[in-house]
């Protein structure tokens, strides 16, 4: 099953619809870098519920492809963004941190290109959750991808130059979002 095809699932519409509205309470004002955006279909979602402008980064070709359809997006490495300093009001991640090679550095952009007054929003996989545990002991997609399943660490490395919050956002997922500092 595709990222799209698991929400247009009646489960995954939920989740769309809880993880899109735990962003866009979370955001500070526009312009939206969403790093690591895929599909682009959470930050669509946003874009109709919250009167921003996302712009999406990613990587891959045959994400980037979908993702046109739906939002800006640029293709380029979460560790050396194509953006000036402070450009952005919110920085986002959904559900891409969590697959990163090198998270500091991943962070260390975030901050770099976060205004002074920035925000930071992150959604991560719950992996203490019965539903990520069977997904990933089946094998496939997670346990090939996943770099980092320990979340408490990707939030100590956020903690470092954000004041961070956590919550629960749908059992599946978890949501981390704070101000730049310094």
């Amino acid at each position: 099953m595709t990222y799209d095809d698991f929400f247009a699932t009646p489960f995954g519409a939920e989740i769309l619809e809880k993880e899109a509205r735990y962003l866009a309470g979370c955001m500070c004002g526009t312009p939206v870098i969403s790093i690591g955006c895929g599909t682009g279909i959470i930050e669509a979602e946003i874009e109709r519920m919250a009167p921003v402008t996302i712009i999406g980064v990613e990587r891959d070709d045959a994400m980037i492809e979908r993702a046109k359809e739906r939002i800006a997006v640029v293709k380029a490495d979460a560790e050396n963004l194509p953006f000036r300093d402070g450009c952005a009001h919110t920085v986002m991640f959904v559900t891409s941190l969590e697959f990163m090679e090198n998270v500091g550095k991943a962070l260390t952009e975030a901050h770099r290109v976060l205004g002074e007054k920035g925000t930071i929003c992150a959604v991560m996989l719950n992996t203490a959750s019965s539903y990520f545990r069977e997904r990933y002991d089946k094998g496939g997609y997670l346990r090939k991808h996943i770099r980092h399943i320990n979340v408490g660490e990707i939030e100590r490395i956020m903690a470092q130059r954000f004041s961070i919050r956590r919550e629960d956002i749908s059992g599946i997922a978890v949501g981390i979002s704070g101000k730049r500092r310094g």
